[in-house]
């Protein structure tokens, strides 16, 4: 079952991103919340295909688990989705310190969602 992160900076920025996948899909299928350098913005993309960024077309992006995206981690988890035996990764978002597309800083913050999907 897949869950909903939510994200907000101080400047303004916010967002509403799916995590993960449904019980049909899970395999073909995780959604996670991703930089996009070319459009500067946060998109969801399925980490289980091409990385693409589904609002301009571009490979430049990075998932927001990524250790240069976070300044400072946090010490609650607010999501997570394992991809198990897949290729052994774990996804995991924190109510840390993430960088923000529209401010360039390090202000972004990532809560957890009031839906769970599937």
């Amino acid at each position: 079952m897949g869950s909903m992160v939510e994200a907000s900076c101080e400047c303004g920025y916010e967002g509403t991103f799916p995590i993960g996948g449904g019980m049909a899909t899970f395999q073909e299928e995780c959604s996670f919340p991703c930089l996009c350098r070319q459009c500067k913005r946060v998109v969801d993309a399925n980490l289980l295909t091409k990385l693409a960024c589904p609002t301009c077309g571009s490979e430049n992006i990075i998932p927001y688990d990524q250790p240069e995206l976070c300044e400072q981690q946090g010490s609650n988890v607010v999501a997570s989705w394992s991809f198990g035996g897949q290729n052994g990764r774990e996804l995991q978002l924190t109510d840390g310190l993430y960088f923000c597309p529209l401010c360039d800083t390090y202000r972004l913050r990532f809560f957890e969602g009031d839906v769970c999907w599937d």
